[in-house]
């Protein structure tokens, strides 16, 4: 299944991106591509560099903010408040175990 991280840092050296591209299909990072969220153009781009259709994404982020963007896209979106909540509510979405 391939994952993504969208990220605002505006750093583009703050990264080891190395160890993203290990942990990650791809990755949007702001500083890299000057967007940022909640601009609906950086879930577009997320979406087109995992190769998938914004509805066939799930959008996790800590800030409500930036999930009102994703679900207007057609994202299923997940508020990240704890692994405990968001763990069992990926599960759900994805249909397969995380743990």
């Amino acid at each position: 299944m391939p994952t993504g991280l969208i990220s605002n840092s505006w750093g583009v050296d703050r990264y080891d991106h190395d160890l993203l591209g290990r942990l990650f299909t791809a990755t949007v990072i702001s500083g890299d591509v000057g967007l940022r969220k909640p601009d609906p153009e950086i879930y577009l781009l997320g979406a087109e560099r995992i190769d998938r259709l914004p509805e066939e994404c799930v959008f996790v982020d800590d800030l409500g903010g930036n999930l009102k963007p994703a679900a207007a896209l057609g994202m299923a979106t997940v508020r990240h408040r704890s692994a405990g909540e968001t763990i069992p509510q990926l599960e759900e979405l994805l249909g397969l175990s995380l743990r």
